[in-house]
């Protein structure tokens, strides 16, 4: 609907909207993994690398259309710069990665993983070791994690 009312009121102003897809921290600019707020995807990598989560529930071969918001600002202005002579375009981009660059949710964990236990998270009161991360396929296979890891313990105490 917004589109919509855009491509409606606008007038002789040049419209160009971009689509991204699943947007992350960055992949170089100012510096890689940089991060205004975690939203999205970095949820889940804030909540691992602090040790507050310890499972996701996924398709292992799940395409993740990520995209860096880095790489979303630069489509942005190259988009903007294609199309500022041309008043009636309207155009619709759609900033996704799964058609070049298409990368797995195992392959995201097993990374992330791989990373944070090289380079664990340091807080304020000393390292957090990454430890495993557990993806699971299935709904039986999460009920049965969060029943042992998190319901029986609060039985037990």
């Amino acid at each position: 609907m917004g589109e919509m009312l855009l491509g409606e009121l606008r007038k002789d102003v040049p419209l160009v909207i971009l689509r991204p897809s699943i947007v992350s921290s960055t992949y170089k600019e100012p510096f890689p993994g940089w991060i205004e707020n975690i939203r999205t995807i970095d949820t889940v990598f804030a909540g691992y690398i602090k040790g507050t989560a310890t499972c996701l529930r996924g398709d292992p071969d799940c395409i993740m259309d990520i995209v860096p918001v880095d790489m979303v600002v630069n489509a942005m202005i190259v988009a903007m710069a294609a199309h500022v002579n041309h008043p009636n375009s309207g155009i619709i981009y759609h900033g996704t990665s799964s058609a070049s660059n298409p990368v797995k949710l195992h392959q995201i964990v097993d990374w992330s993983v791989e990373y944070f236990t090289k380079h664990p998270y340091i807080s304020k009161d000393g390292s957090i070791k990454a430890r495993d991360f557990k993806l699971l396929t299935s709904e039986t296979s999460f009920q049965k994690y969060i029943a042992i890891h998190y319901q029986l313990p609060l039985k037990v105490c």
